[in-house]
């Protein structure tokens, strides 16, 4: 995959767990893993994932 980012960084539904042995999970899904959700999904499915949401943006302080 190289150096470029997953895509589950910038859904919603992405978590990173305090479980040193399972890091990443998906609360649409309901699990957790050691590998990035979307290729848990992908490997399971065949299928990207269905469920993405973009996260929303960051709110800037006023005056900036």
């Amino acid at each position: 995959m190289g150096d470029r980012k997953s895509p589950c960084v910038g859904c919603r539904n992405y978590i990173i767990t305090y479980d040193r042995k399972m890091p990443y999970g998906c609360r649409v899904f309901q699990f957790q893993s050691r590998k990035s959700p979307h290729l848990v999904v992908y490997e399971a499915s065949g299928k990207t994932c269905p469920f993405y949401a973009k996260r929303a943006g960051k709110k800037s302080p006023r005056g900036l």
